[in-house]
């Protein structure tokens, strides 16, 4: 590898906040809080993954400039 670069394993970052998040909620006193689940239309999923990615790419941009 040039330089010293190290190729890390694809998606370790995503690994390790899940991980850590995790952990955090696994902390929380469940009782305090309202958590229900509940099917998604795949349509409806594809919307709603893009607008969050959207959001996510526009707040970035903002910090960067």
């Amino acid at each position: 590898m040039a330089n010293g670069q190290k190729i890390v394993k694809q998606g370790i970052y995503e690994e390790i906040i899940n991980t850590k998040l995790k952990s955090e909620l696994a902390t929380l006193d469940i009782d305090n809080y309202e958590v229900g689940k509940e099917s998604l239309d795949p349509e409806e999923a594809r919307k709603l993954l893009s607008s969050y990615i959207s959001a996510v790419t526009r707040r970035a941009l903002k910090l960067k400039n």
